[in-house]
């Protein structure tokens, strides 16, 4: 299936928007075919920052996020993958911030929800001590117990950073 949002060519984005390469910030341009809107928006900060956390800009009638319009003006098309944020921000779509993933690549990249505070660990109530445990494919993959938090996050990052060290995040 087509993926509606890749039906932008290069062009059409350059035609409205410039994008600064090293603070991953688009302006909007002059456009001679619409002086109103070029009155109030030429120069200025194009897009908003949606819910997801993503910067969004809309052209043609439809939102579209700005990592990806990035990769379409910097490399002259949208890549069927993923695009990871290096940093984790979805808000930094410096050029430099930007690379090609895999969605599994994306995903290990993202930041940690843990309600233990610490990537890859949680608390065993039984055991009464803290789980390490890294994914592999579908499920979790058993790291060890822990008697604190600390150590059992020094044993996940010492996984993580085996199984994938360029997309590995400690956090």
């Amino acid at each position: 299936m087509a993926d509606p949002l890749n039906d932008i060519a290069p062009e059409d984005v350059r035609s409205v928007l410039d994008y600064e390469p090293e603070t991953g910030v688009f302006r909007w341009r002059f456009r001679d075919d619409n002086p109103a809107f070029s009155r109030r928006h030429a120069g200025k900060v194009a897009g908003s920052i949606a819910r997801n956390g993503y910067v969004e800009i809309p052209i043609n009638g439809k939102q579209r996020r700005a990592h990806r319009l990035a990769f379409l003006v910097m490399a002259g098309y949208l890549p069927t993958s993923d695009i990871d944020h290096i940093d984790g921000d979805r808000r930094n779509n410096a050029w430099r911030n930007l690379r090609l993933a895999t969605r599994a690549q994306n995903l290990w990249n993202m930041r940690s929800k843990a309600s233990s505070g610490f990537k890859g660990v949680r608390y065993h109530a039984r055991a009464k001590r803290w789980v390490a445990e890294i994914r592999k494919g579908k499920g979790p993959r058993y790291i060890g117990l822990f008697d604190t938090p600390e150590e059992a996050h020094a044993a996940y990052c010492a996984a993580a950073q085996q199984r994938d060290a360029e997309f590995w995040r400690a956090y």
